[in-house]
């Protein structure tokens, strides 16, 4: 898989050799436990990596450039670590939150955190919706448009949620949100991606 890591380069994504190693180790779990914990659908090894990692990275980059990024994060619906987990791995200095209520994926998390020595990561099995005054969120897959209101009141007043969503999303203005930042990235030729960061209007 080693080759497989260096293409990353191609898409600007630069890692030191410790991030990579931690990924592997991810990567290395998820394969193994894809099916048990119903982690992914994808089977090639080449398109897990495209469509989960790279496309995490490079949401997660983008981000990096429109908003400060606070020093506590919470990812809502983290499935099997996309793209908190990614998260911890690229910004090693911050405090996330992986928030899951399968308790299948949360063991799953559980075991990734601990073998990839991601000290500064948390598991919370809750459903999101138990949530509330949230600062700085992120969430990839897990939420579409049709279901954003029961996202509203986890947020605090000012507090800002960025999504991974295709390209054609159509994304607007709700009576609790306010979109702050739209931007896209080619995951691969014709292949566009999207993230929108919303801030709450407090109400």
């Amino acid at each position: 898989m080693e080759n497989l890591w260096k293409t990353f380069d191609a898409f600007g994504i630069y890692l030191e050799k410790k991030q990579i190693d931690q990924l592997q180790i991810h990567f290395d779990l998820l394969n193994l436990w894809k099916n048990v914990h119903n982690l992914t659908t994808i089977d090639d090894p080449k398109k897990i990596f495209l469509y989960h990692y790279v496309d995490s990275l490079l949401g997660l980059k983008i981000l990096e450039k429109l908003v400060p990024i606070s020093d506590l994060i919470y990812d809502l619906g983290s499935g099997a670590g996309f793209p908190g987990l990614i998260a911890a791995v690229l910004w090693p200095d911050r405090d996330i939150t992986l928030v899951e209520s399968s308790k299948k994926k949360c063991s799953f998390l559980r075991l990734s955190a601990s073998s990839m020595k991601l000290n500064r990561l948390s598991v919370l099995g809750k459903r999101v919706e138990e949530l509330q005054s949230i600062q700085f969120a992120i969430t990839r897959a897990a939420f579409s448009p049709t279901n954003w209101p029961i996202l509203e009141p986890v947020l605090a007043p000012g507090g800002r949620i960025a999504f991974w969503l295709s390209e054609k999303e159509e994304i607007k203005n709700t009576p609790h949100w306010a979109l702050e930042h739209q931007a896209y990235y080619e995951l691969e030729p014709g292949h566009r991606r999207q993230i929108a960061v919303f801030v709450s209007r407090g109400t």
